[in-house]
């Protein structure tokens, strides 16, 4: 996806990260799968969207980068263990990447 937008209109000035996915579940039901297919889209999936058009962006010298998270990120709700994870995850992870 992201070889074809640089390719069709080059590097975006904007980039909004905007994905989800989650599963309400027990944490000691331990459904591995549900967690993978969260923390792949939840997390991999933003930072290969952001790795594939931020160094563009900071040779040129401009660009912003927008994600997207949850309420999940300030206010842990019960069954949503490694969801609220994913989201907690982007707290740190975009602040260190700003630096």
């Amino acid at each position: 996806m992201a070889t074809k937008v640089k390719k069709d209109i080059g590097i975006p000035d904007l980039v909004v990260n905007n994905a989800g996915c989650y599963s309400a579940e027990k944490f000691c039901d331990k459904d591995y799968d549900s967690w993978e297919k969260m923390i792949s889209i939840n997390i991999n999936g933003y930072l290969y969207i952001i790795g594939e058009f931020l160094p563009e962006m900071k040779n040129r010298g401009s660009g912003h980068i927008v994600n997207i998270s949850s309420d999940n990120e300030r206010v842990p709700y019960p069954s949503f263990s490694v969801y609220t994870g994913t989201k907690f995850f982007w707290a740190g992870a975009a602040e260190s990447i700003t630096k």
